[in-house]
């Protein structure tokens, strides 16, 4: 069983990484393609990432509200992943029990506590949401 969630784990994490990397076919012909030399390895390396990821994407008119509510936004996406997973695993519980009970209480004791939190989690959202247009919208 640990082994199982492990591997959940695991392979949840490795989504959730590399999935937030997104690598089209251009920017991976830009990589494999040599651009002009200069001779210094460390520009022609801080050049060849400049073409892959432009200065666009620093936002160089970041305010710490507008950063805050990024983190906030992220912790939330944590959140409401663990809660998916804890869903999982209470269906799980639930569904394995085969008649014992206890397991049976245990699986549906973690899939309400799991809603409950889920819920909480996108009430949660929705508030940070709406607060951030309250108190940025300069209209």
């Amino acid at each position: 069983m640990k082994k199982v969630l492990l591997h959940m784990f695991l392979t949840l994490v490795t989504v959730v990484v590399f999935g937030w990397m997104p690598i089209t076919a251009a920017d991976a012909q830009r990589a494999a393609t040599p651009t002009s030399s200069s001779g210094n390895r460390v520009q022609d390396g801080l050049n060849d990432i400049k073409e892959v990821f432009p200065e666009t994407v620093v936002d160089k008119g970041a305010t710490p509200q507008s950063l805050a509510k990024t983190i906030i936004d992220y912790a939330l996406y944590l959140a409401a992943i663990i809660s998916v997973l804890f869903i999982i695993i209470g269906g799980y519980y639930y569904i394995t029990a085969r008649g014992d009970e206890a397991q049976a209480k245990k699986g549906r004791t973690t899939l309400v506590n799991a809603l409950i939190g889920l819920a909480i989690v996108v009430l949660s959202f929705v508030i940070v949401q709406v607060a951030y247009r309250f108190l940025i919208d300069e209209r």
